[in-house]
């Protein structure tokens, strides 16, 4: 298996260098459920938590 890495930051390596695919669907459900726990959040807090 080949890692690629930064000569200048050896620190930084990865195994598929500009491989972003498949991420945009984490990115999505991750900001749907930002939105519906904020709504919910926004709900207690205007009824209250009884």
């Amino acid at each position: 298996m080949k890692v690629y890495y930064d000569p200048d930051q050896p620190g930084q390596a990865v195994l598929e260098p500009a491989s972003r695919e498949g991420a945009l669907g984490p990115l999505i459900g991750a900001a749907v459920c930002a939105v519906v726990g904020g709504l919910f959040l926004t709900i207690l807090i205007k009824i209250g938590f009884a």
